[in-house]
């Protein structure tokens, strides 16, 4: 019996140290987390009326000055997933780009500039998941958005514009995991929806506008880690579930406190949210920090102030994409189907491959083009063989959600089953879509700059619904020559309820 009790303590102890260590793991994974990231802020010092953007660690309450700032610049932030920080400015039309740990007087390391851009009053800036910096601009009629390849640098163009934005007055622009765009305008107030990939004069998906919304007077946009959308308006803030909302429907929560008027804000990962405050009766601004699922009338958990005029507010969190594309393992050229993961779970292929492949994610650059949307910098692609009777089959270890097919190189015919949603996102000019089947045409390769472009036609669709097997069918589309033709694909989803 003391033997039992001796080996009971022995054991019972060991299992409380076992858990205070991991507890205590946590706790400094919780700390250096939390320590990578910090709130940035545009300011204007109120003595000297000079510009800069002070970084503040997010656990910062009080009358306190930044941890460190970077001098002579403000305006719009945003970071990418390196967490690089970008800086827009409108009165001199360009966007710089610093190092996140950047301080004083520090020359950026690259910057957008020129009659090239297309950048004018830009006035908000936002990154998608692959890299693509896309740019709010105000002084032309209607305004635009003109959008930047990743690491873009000196006096390039756009790779693509929207044109068609919402009336009114513009304010901010976000993208949310899933890199669908939302435009903040006000006079009249909404907050405008498009859809992956919309260029040139898109119509957008979605409007959130009405009485119903209570928004009015929106400033800026922001997104918390499981994509409830965030809008500053006059005396209050709002919350939205961004990938449903729509039209004049009702916040799921507002919150505000002690009659500040909100001017901008920034959502942490944690869901603290930090709000740059207006005192029109005082004519002073602080930033207010309110608790995860704040609601109604609160007051904030802790309030920053110091000598600046706070502006635009971003906290530098990572950007984790909810879509992924297949990472290809094996094939067998003119063999029968490919294998690779998606999401960590086996994705096969089964069907006439051809001949070409890129795998282990081997870096295949057409991908890269405007034609395709979401346009993917390190990607793989297997080749399938269209041909009379052909047919496809793909199988997923984990349901995938809303799919998405980039189609290279595609003078065929593909078909889904009858009833199958299918959006076209974005391809060239005799790249079709119409109801479940998706048309490519025959065409030469053709030399653009410096760069030969993929023949054919080119472009990326998706499937709505959720699915964890997709048919089709695959044949060409042109008289006489070869009964069969290769065509390039890469397949990506996001995973049910990851958004």
């Amino acid at each position: 019996m003391l033997i039992t009790l001796i080996v009971f303590i022995v054991a019972a102890t060991a299992t409380a140290t076992l858990i205070m260590v991991i507890r205590r793991a946590i706790m400094r994974a919780r700390q250096t987390r939390k320590a990578a990231m910090d709130l940035y802020v545009g300011m204007q010092d109120r003595a000297t009326e000079d510009v800069c953007v002070g970084v503040y660690p997010l656990g910062t309450v009080g009358d306190r000055q930044p941890r460190r700032t970077i001098h002579g610049v403000g305006g719009g932030l945003a970071f990418d997933s390196s967490r690089n920080l970008y800086i827009c400015d409108r009165l001199s039309r360009s966007i710089s780009v610093y190092q996140s740990d950047s301080s004083g007087h520090v020359a950026p390391i690259r910057v957008i500039k020129g009659d090239r851009t297309g950048l004018t009053h830009v006035t908000a800036i936002a990154l998608n998941g692959a890299g693509y910096l896309y740019a709010l601009n105000t002084a032309c009629p209607r305004g635009n958005v003109t959008v930047y390849e990743p690491r873009a640098s000196g006096n390039t163009a756009p790779v693509a514009i929207l044109h068609n934005l919402p009336p009114g007055n513009l304010h901010d622009i976000a993208i949310d995991s899933r890199d669908y765009l939302y435009i903040a305008a006000d006079a009249p107030t909404s907050v405008t929806v498009y859809a992956l990939g919309a260029v040139g004069q898109a119509s957008p998906e979605r409007r959130i506008a009405g009485p119903h919304t209570l928004l009015k007077a929106v400033s800026d946009l922001d997104f918390d880690s499981d994509d409830n959308l965030y809008v500053a308006n006059s005396g209050h803030l709002a919350v939205f579930e961004a990938h449903v909302a729509n039209g004049d429907v009702s916040p799921i929560r507002t919150f505000a406190g002690g009659g500040m008027i909100p001017l901008s804000l920034a959502v942490d990962p944690d869901g603290l949210t930090y709000v740059n405050e207006l005192d029109e009766a005082q004519q002073s601004s602080r930033i207010a920090v309110f608790a995860p699922e704040a609601s109604g009338n609160v007051s904030p958990i802790r309030v920053i102030s110091g000598d600046y005029a706070p502006g635009d507010m971003a906290v530098n969190k990572p950007r984790t994409p909810r879509t992924q594309f297949a990472h290809w393992t094996s094939a067998i050229p003119n063999g029968d189907g490919a294998d690779g993961t998606l999401h960590g779970e086996q994705v096969t292929l089964s069907g006439p491959m051809a001949t070409a492949f890129y795998l282990n994610d081997d870096y295949y650059p057409d991908f890269n083009l405007p034609m395709f949307t979401p346009q993917l910098l390190s990607t793989g692609m297997v080749e399938l063989c269209s041909g009379p009777g052909h047919s496809f089959t793909l199988n997923f270890g984990t349901p995938l959600q809303d799919p998405i097919f980039h189609l290279g190189s595609l003078a065929s015919v593909l078909t889904f089953p009858p009833g199958t949603v299918v959006t076209r996102l974005c391809g060239d000019r005799d790249f079709a879509v119409t109801g479940n089947v998706v048309t490519g045409k025959i065409a030469p390769r053709v030399v653009i700059g410096d760069r030969l472009w993929p023949g054919d036609s080119n472009g990326s669709i998706r499937l709505t619904g959720v699915f964890d097997t997709i048919t089709f069918t695959l044949v060409p589309n042109y008289a006489g020559g070869s009964t069969t033709e290769g065509v390039y694909f890469q397949v990506g989803g996001a995973r049910p309820g990851s958004d």
